[in-house]
């Protein structure tokens, strides 16, 4: 798999619960034949990315959890619209995935300080270890 659905466009896709984190498909999936990818990652590899059937682009295509989603937007830098995110988002499961991802990609003081200030009991939790 080199190429797959991350970022806002899954964010925008239907979970395996059935759930929807963000609520603007038709800015991000409107245009089925042109969907936004995303590149291979050697840090975070396949994690947290599966094939599904994706019932609006009616077809099977690898899609990002919404953590991995997120992590990949970190990466990303492109933190605009982020804010309170994994509040607004995710589930408990999700949000220590996330941290994980998180964790992996932890390279700037803008990670670092995006993991502290979305991910706080996590990231002071995390810190307390050591």
């Amino acid at each position: 798999m080199k190429e797959y659905i991350s970022g806002w466009e899954a964010l925008n896709i239907p979970n395996e619960k059935g759930l929807v984190a963000d609520w603007h498909p038709l800015c991000f999936l409107s245009n089925k034949d042109n969907v936004k990818k995303y590149k291979y990652n050697e840090i975070l590899g396949n994690k947290g990315i599966k094939k599904r059937f994706i019932p609006m682009l009616n077809r099977d295509e690898y899609v990002a959890s919404f953590a991995r989603a997120i992590a990949d937007l970190v990466y990303m830098k492109e933190f605009t619209g982020l804010k309170n995110c994994v509040r607004d988002y995710l589930d408990d499961e999700d949000e220590k995935e996330l941290f994980g991802y998180l964790k992996s990609i932890n390279f700037n003081k803008e990670v670092d300080d995006f993991i502290k200030y979305e991910l706080t009991k996590l990231y002071f939790a995390d810190k307390a270890l050591f």
